[in-house]
């Protein structure tokens, strides 16, 4: 689970998150490292959940790289974040954690 908690219907929802809202973190998801892009002091990670969800991160340069092809885990930290209806990708909550 990313820990999110909000008051929305049941069902399948899709988490938008800013790139610098999502860390590699031990307790996060299992995914898999795709692609590493240095872009200046940051790094953009884009990785693929177990699940195939696609999600990138970015982190600073002076931290460690995973391997492109190699395991990662993902959490979503403090900040804001949308929930959207899976089905029909309406928003359903705008949520500051």
């Amino acid at each position: 689970s990313l820990g999110i908690t909000s008051d929305v219907p049941d069902g399948p929802v899709i988490v938008g998150a800013r790139a610098e809202q999502v860390r590699i973190a031990p307790d996060g998801l299992a995914g898999i490292a795709k692609a590493v892009e240095v872009l200046g002091n940051d790094v953009l990670v884009i990785a693929s959940l177990c699940d195939g969800t696609p999600v990138t991160l970015r982190q600073s340069i002076e931290a460690p790289r995973p391997a492109i092809g190699g395991p990662v885990t993902v959490l979503l930290v403090r900040g804001e974040y949308a929930l959207f209806d899976a089905s029909t990708s309406l928003l359903l909550d705008q949520v500051a954690r």
